[in-house]
């Protein structure tokens, strides 16, 4: 007698190859997805970095005549010690050299200049320092004296 279907063996080696293959394309997109994603606030950076050294030579300038772009961060943390923690914990740095060298920078630029000069960088102030297409969800911490951006910090 000739059987002309489908065995149930080759039907389980199909699904399974499809699955693995499934696995394949969604793990290579999720990866594709974070590098877009690390690419686009890397970029976000960079302008945020340029904005604010533009601003902050235009009020040396200026002989500090007006407020620089953002709000205080001592208005939010009281204490320069809990803004150096949040600091830290947007830090994505896998060498742990150069992040313990990053940290300690870090806790001796943000008390000297956590005054004045440290301050939080939203959206709304991305457009007041000239800066469109940026996520609604990020803000940043920024010094304008040593010109330094950390973040992003989600809300």
């Amino acid at each position: 007698m000739k059987n002309n279907g489908i065995s149930l063996i080759v039907l389980i080696i199909t699904i399974v190859v499809i699955i693995i293959l499934t696995a394949i394309f969604v793990a290579t997109g999720l990866d594709a997805l974070n590098e877009a994603k690390k690419s686009k606030t890397e970029n976000e950076i960079a302008q945020i970095k340029k904005a604010i050294q533009n601003e902050y030579v235009d009020y040396l300038r200026n002989e500090n005549q007006f407020n620089l772009t953002g709000s205080l961060a001592k208005n939010k943390w009281s204490n320069s010690n809990d803004c150096i923690n949040v600091i830290i914990s947007s830090l994505d740095i896998d060498d742990t050299e150069e992040k313990n060298l990053k940290i300690e920078k870090i806790k001796k630029e943000i008390p000297r200049d956590y005054n004045k000069f440290v301050k939080i960088i939203e959206s709304g102030d991305m457009l007041k320092l000239g800066l469109e297409n940026f996520s609604d969800d990020n803000s940043y911490i920024v010094n304008y004296n040593t010109n330094e951006v950390y973040g992003p910090l989600n809300k």
